[in-house]
């Protein structure tokens, strides 16, 4: 039966309502790559520095940061993890005044707080600069930087709530593309314009600034598409939440820049800066951390709220897997090559190569824990994670206090290092026993690992030969892991079925251009067959989907206009159409989209109709030619497909369905021998019975369909066999005529046209 208007409608409410929720993977990925952009800005920001100013200037730079970084905790009020988690519960429960009164005290107590902070920050910068950490110069630094402390304090709650809308947009863009980056480039400008660390720190605040007012505008955008009802503060729940989380949250943070003021308050300045570089270079390996858990974080909150623990379980797996897998590469090239990497900053960091291999292995265990503190907070066990995180931050200052005035920066490293693995290890534990009750750790993380060790390896034999060089030592180790890591991944088999088909799916929706690359090398050398094929009989019986897809392509010159003006409202067109049927019950079942409905199944629908809307416009412009050839395969007598066979051999279409498509509606009813290629032992789907048997065929149709490739005819809608019985008799080889007389689905009268 043809599908109803009303469910089109529907499909399309859905996906404007969910547009602003892309999937883990989606999100996961997006965030990754504004960290590579964060991380790098960040890394240049120190380069720059180093390389102009000197190690000293790095050391007062990283001082000032961190002082900011601490008390960023401080005003945060643990706000941050508090939004994150209300604005994606109270989103979940369908409450929106909630949500509104949520964040506007989330934000108002925080900034107002950070106010007062960076006024008492400011007054106390000299005494700072002079007594503990003895160096006068840092005074208008720290000054300028506490100027900044309120609208980082404001830019960090306000992307923090925009996360609870299950988006990572504005967290990416704004937080981790537009600050870092403007700040990278006013500190490059400044510091040539003669500006010293002065001209840095006024380059930060400046950064500070206009990231706090997008992130204001991106956050009252997503308000706005909520309903405008009765605006509650849930004061109680909120705050304890909070409070317990502004413990946590500078337990955890603390640890990764106690340390620096620490160092700053018992050794120089220079080896301040020497110990940042390192930290900053290990940071490079462990940038995937924060995205990915920060796009696991509403997820899991949101899940929890359903009840729905198998799904928090499988996305903290997944995620801890992915944090490792994009993680341990890295640092295996890392570990391979350290004081090559610190030259790049200047001669006057080779000395910390130490500092890197103790920090590394406190970057693996971050790798592996980091999802778990995540998981307690927004599974509202935020009161174990703050006493991990508590004593963690009491071991790491007790390490520090002990070690550095023995081991100097190797002694802060180890402090370090130790804290995280002990945290780690006892996260997992918590996590097992109170959430998924299981481990996080499968076949495809120990391949992670072993491919890991291998590159190491590599990396380490190649570059051997090369110390007296470091630039070609960098040149030669990152190919080497790289390429030695992905090989050990696919001998190994690190990727299982699902991921497989994932990938597939991405490189099929997002990467056409790709895909038909691939299957263009596959085709290279294929015989053609030297004969012209009948269009209609490659298609028919098996391929009724190539219907489907002309339907689209007709919509699409139909309504020409619609679908330039309004694309949204063309595509709950094409929800309607024959196209949608052939999404539903041939992609959706053979796992080539997501299964489950929701957005990210409207998503694929989505970005499948337009990557064949694009391939359309391709050939309108430049002609059948510039699509390629499509592929066929030779279907034996007697060879069963999806429960039919056929009498005689038979030629059928298996790649190209648009490409024929777009040939059929063009009026062409052959391919020519240039037109194909031939792929030995392959059969097509029989993509006509399982839309037969989802009932989605209407009889007439599927008697016409059919009767064009088994009749030898093209059969017009005025000679279209009335009955199965019928289109039978028209065909002309007895042979066939039994063998299609007992096709499943159709011998029961299932294709018979009503009177």
């Amino acid at each position: 039966m043809r599908r109803s208007p009303r469910r089109g409608t529907a499909v399309a409410r859905q996906t404007d309502r969910q547009a602003d929720q892309p999937s883990l993977a989606r999100d996961g990925g997006r965030a990754v790559l504004g960290s590579v952009v964060s991380n790098a800005c960040n890394v240049l920001v120190i380069l720059v520095l180093a390389r102009l100013l000197g190690g000293a200037e790095v050391g007062q730079y990283t001082i000032a940061f961190a002082v900011r970084a601490l008390l960023l905790l401080l005003c945060g009020l643990g706000m941050r993890t508090a939004l994150t988690r209300f604005v994606a519960h109270y989103l979940a429960h369908g409450q929106p005044g909630t949500v509104h009164g949520s964040v506007r005290t989330g934000l108002l107590l925080p900034g107002l707080l950070a106010v007062g902070v960076a006024g008492v920050w400011m007054l106390l910068a000299e005494p700072m600069a002079t007594h503990v950490f003895r160096d006068a110069s840092l005074t208008l630094p720290l000054q300028l930087f506490a100027l900044s402390l309120p609208f980082f304090v404001v830019t960090d709650t306000a992307l923090a709530a925009t996360q609870g809308f299950q988006t990572m947009r504005a967290y990416t863009w704004v937080g981790q593309v537009l600050e870092p980056t403007l700040r990278l480039v006013l500190t490059t400008a400044a510091v040539l314009l003669g500006g010293g660390i002065v001209g840095a720190s006024l380059a930060l605040l400046a950064s500070s600034v206009f990231s706090s007012l997008a992130a204001l505008a991106a956050l009252n955008r997503l308000l706005g598409t909520l309903a405008d009802e009765h605006r509650r503060t849930p004061w109680r729940e909120l705050g304890s939440f909070a409070a317990l989380s502004w413990v946590a949250s500078m337990a955890t943070q603390g640890l990764l820049w106690a340390d620096v003021v620490i160092l700053g308050a018992m050794v120089s300045s220079g080896e301040v800066g020497a110990y940042q570089v390192a930290a900053r270079v290990v940071l490079i390996a462990m940038f995937v951390i924060t995205p990915l858990t920060a796009s696991m974080a509403p997820r899991i909150a949101h899940a929890w709220a359903h009840e729905d623990r198998a799904l928090v379980t499988n996305r903290y797996s997944a995620v801890v897997l992915w944090t490792s897998r994009l993680s341990f590469p890295l640092l295996a090239g890392l570990l391979a090559v350290p004081t090559a990497l610190l030259n790049v900053f200047g001669d006057d960091f080779g000395g910390a190569t130490a500092v890197i291999l103790i920090l590394a292995v406190g970057a693996v265990a971050e790798a592996v824990g980091a999802p778990s503190s995540v998981l307690l907070n927004q599974i509202g066990r935020n009161r174990l994670n703050m006493v991990v995180n508590v004593s963690a931050l009491v071991l790491n200052i007790t390490l520090n206090v002990v070690l550095i005035p023995v081991y100097g920066i190797e002694g802060s490293a180890v402090a370090w290092a130790v804290t995280l693995v002990a945290g780690a290890l006892v996260r997992i534990v918590l996590v097992r026993r109170v959430a998924t009750d299981r481990w996080p750790f499968s076949r495809s993380f120990l391949v992670a690992v072993v491919a890991a060790v291998l590159a190491w390896a590599a990396a380490a034999g190649l570059t051997l030969p090369l110390s007296d060089a470091p630039w070609l030592e960098l040149l030669v180790a990152a190919p080497a892991v790289l390429l030695v890591y992905l090989a050990a991944q696919l001998v190994l088999g690190g990727l299982d079925r699902e991921e497989r088909t994932a990938l597939s799916r991405t490189i099929s929706l997002r990467l056409p251009f790709l895909r038909r690359w691939v299957l263009g090398w596959r085709q290279r050398g294929a015989p053609g067959q030297g004969a012209e094929l009948v269009i209609d009989e490659l298609v028919a019986p098996y391929r009724f989907d190539i219907w489907a897809r002309a339907d689209l392509f007709r919509l699409a010159r139909e309504h020409a206009e619609l679908r330039r003006r309004d694309p949204a409202a063309f595509l709950a067109l094409a929800g309607e159409s024959r196209y949608r049927d052939w999404f539903d019950h041939v992609l959706v079942p053979r796992g080539h989209v997501p299964a489950q409905p929701g957005a990210a199944q409207e998503r694929a629908f989505r970005d499948i109709v337009t990557a064949s809307l694009q391939l359309m416009d391709r050939h309108d412009r430049h002609g059948r030619e510039s699509l390629g050839r499509v592929s066929v395969a030779l279907v034996p007598a007697g060879t069963d497909v999806g429960g039919w066979t056929l009498a005689q051999d038979r030629w059928a279409l298996l790649d190209g369905g648009h490409r024929t498509a777009l040939a059929l509606l063009a009026g062409q009813t052959t391919l020519g021998p240039g037109d194909y290629v031939v792929e030995r032992g392959v059969l097509p789907p029989n993509n006509t019975r399982a839309l037969l048997d989802a009932g989605v065929v209407e009889p007439r149709e599927a008697l016409a369909f059919l009767a064009r490739g088994l009749t030898g005819s093209a059969t017009t809608e005025q000679v279209v066999p009335a009955t199965w019985e019928e289109l039978c008799e028209r065909i002309e080889d007895p042979d066939q005529r039994a063998a299609a007389a007992a096709w499943p689905g159709l011998r029961n009268g299932s294709a018979t046209a009503h009177p």
